[in-house]
């Protein structure tokens, strides 16, 4: 037994040692998006997209800071409702004129993805499809998610990002405000868990083949979406925003360009309503190492997070138990065991410490590092389904796209003040060709 406790120690300390002298530092969390970067010589257009289901309480809260931005360039929101259960587009509507950002919004309802469609790809498709269709013409779309709160200068900061280092996607990691004990905890850690396995500083290298974007904050280039062929080439991908790095930073390294994955202080997960619609989208992001996630990659990341993670205390403990009922002579190994494991842990929250800074949390929470380890492993079991693609509900017909909001000559979105939602008798899938038709004639 004391053998084998010393042996476990002394793998854990040697994965920590590895760990905190990796190229690159992960564990720094130095890959932040500066505010205020330099202006580009022309500030491209922005389409928004925020895909909403029965999010009426949620966008009444985040919705205004979006409309709102401070981008000198043409933006506008497009907002797609799948038809939830509440009054949704109305809610938005609503939010707009309060605003006195009218002009700026432009609401789709869909019904139901088609076969093979995940929703999320599948609202992304439509409204892609009537920002291209709808002059002037937009050069990036902002996809983001009706839990976030964005700071006003968000979208500027993004875009200068974008046009200053020539980054086809730009993506943000949003914050917390980490009101709850949960947050304090678990928000942080999940941030340091996605800078392990995914060090933010391969992706944003331009040479290297890591890729991966944070769910919630997204700029891409709409030219590298139209040379991929649109949304449909990550419609069935567990994670998209994921699957849509790879292919995109695939794309851009032979013009020459690259991707850039971040963190930020300007946009911040709210509205979670105990539901943790942020957390999970971390926890998907992280377990989005390969490009069809495998039980075999799932179980490795599994032992690997075991060993850094929960070893160091679980050992620790036990040796200083067991310890306590052994002979002096039998003491030595158990007593490096200790040793061992509380340098490994140590180490561990010398390494997550920079992140719960960021995040204006106190050093002794990394001690608790291991639980929130367990609560991230946890929650990636019960994600598995997702991961696999078990859980995704399939289809059963075209979406119908019931509600287009006009466009001024200035190239101002204009949302109608009133929304008429026709009942399921009426609704007929309308094509593409169709839809610029019906642009026009409005």
């Amino acid at each position: 037994m004391e053998i084998a406790l010393f042996l476990i120690g002394s793998l854990s300390l040697l994965l920590w040692c590895y760990l905190l002298l990796l190229p690159g530092a992960f564990w720094r969390a130095d890959q932040q998006l500066a505010c205020g970067g330099s202006d580009p010589k022309r500030w491209p257009g922005v389409a928004a997209i925020l895909a909403v289901s029965d999010g009426a309480e949620t966008i009444v809260e985040t919705l205004p800071a979006l409309l709102e931005q401070a981008y000198p360039g043409d933006f506008h929101v497009i907002l797609v409702d799948d038809r939830g259960c509440d009054d949704t587009a109305e809610a938005a509507l609503r939010v707009a004129q309060a605003a006195g950002a009218t002009e700026r919004l432009s609401v789709l309802t869909i019904d139901a993805p088609p076969a093979g469609w995940s929703r999320w790809a599948w609202a992304l498709a439509q409204a892609q499809e009537l920002a291209s269709s709808t002059p002037p013409g937009v050069d990036y779309l902002w996809l983001t998610q009706p839990w976030i709160q964005h700071g006003y200068g968000s979208l500027r900061d993004l875009v200068a990002k974008a046009e200053e280092d020539r980054c086809s996607l730009v993506s943000l990691l949003p914050m917390s405000t980490c009101e709850t004990a949960r947050d304090r905890l678990l928000a942080p850690a999940f941030a340091f868990f996605l800078q392990a396995f995914h060090p933010f500083r391969r992706v944003n290298d331009p040479q290297d083949t890591a890729a991966v974007a944070s769910a919630g904050c997204v700029l891409i280039n709409i030219d590298v979406i139209n040379a991929i062929g649109g949304f449909a080439a990550v419609k069935d991908a567990p994670v998209l925003e994921s699957s849509l790095a790879r292919i995109v930073k695939s794309v851009a390294r032979q013009n020459g360009n690259g991707i850039w994955l971040g963190l930020g202080e300007d946009s911040t997960a709210v509205c979670d309503g105990g539901d943790g619609n942020a957390l999970r989208d971390v926890a998907l992001t992280t377990a989005a190492a390969q490009p069809r996630p495998s039980l075999v990659g799932a179980t490795t990341r599994t032992v690997g997070m075991t060993f850094a993670c929960l070893v160091p205390p679980v050992v620790f403990f036990w040796s200083l138990v067991t310890g306590l009922f052994l002979d002096i002579d039998q003491f030595l190994l158990t007593f490096l065991a200790v040793l061992f494991t509380s340098a490994a842990w140590g180490a561990m929250a010398f390494a997550a410490r920079p992140t719960f800074q960021l995040y204006g949390q106190e050093d002794w929470l990394t001690l608790l590092l291991p639980l929130a380890a367990l609560a991230h492993m946890l929650l990636t079991m019960a994600l598995l389904p997702r991961l696999f693609g078990v859980a995704r509900r399939p289809g059963k017909k075209p979406a119908a796209i019931t509600k287009v909001a006009t466009r001024r000559r200035s190239g101002a979105v204009r949302a109608e003040p009133r929304l008429e939602v026709p009942s399921q008798a009426t609704k007929e899938p309308i094509a593409g060709h169709a839809l610029r038709r019906r642009i026009a004639r409005s």
